[in-house]
């Protein structure tokens, strides 16, 4: 669609270390993906408040979230949400007589924007914030 439409977010792994996302090759994995309300994606959150609910903690105690680049091109409001998707939706009209595809879902939850990727290296981890929670 030629929309180049890059956001910065937040992403929390949970379980994951954020060590098996900045070592590696493809970064955020989509083999590393659970179920969620907008299916089985790559989820991010313009809200860190948001994302803190699914950082990692470390043995020290430490929490961990990525401030993560995301191209989220030309993207679809889903809402409520659907968790069946496996792939953004398909757009109404045809393109040069291809159906083409959104590149990426958003909605809304918890009072955060949030969005969804479903492939790979469409979202680069530029920091890993570490922080103390005292609430």
């Amino acid at each position: 669609s030629g929309v180049a439409n890059e956001l910065a977010l937040f992403h929390g792994t949970s379980k994951t270390l954020p060590s098996e996302i900045y070592n590696s090759e493809s970064g955020f994995d989509m083999r590393f993906c659970t179920s969620g309300m907008w299916g089985i994606a790559i989820y991010f959150a313009a809200n860190s408040r948001y994302s803190h609910s699914y950082s990692h903690q470390t043995p020290s105690g430490l929490r961990q979230m990525f401030y993560s680049r995301v191209l989220v091109g030309d993207s679809k409001l889903v809402m409520p949400h659907d968790r069946s998707l496996r792939k953004p939706p398909r757009k109404e009209v045809l393109h040069n007589e291809f159906y083409e595809d959104y590149d990426s879902v958003h909605g809304n939850t918890k009072s955060s924007d949030v969005y969804m990727i479903y492939e790979n290296s469409r979202a680069y981890p530029e920091y890993l914030i570490s922080y103390i929670f005292n609430p």
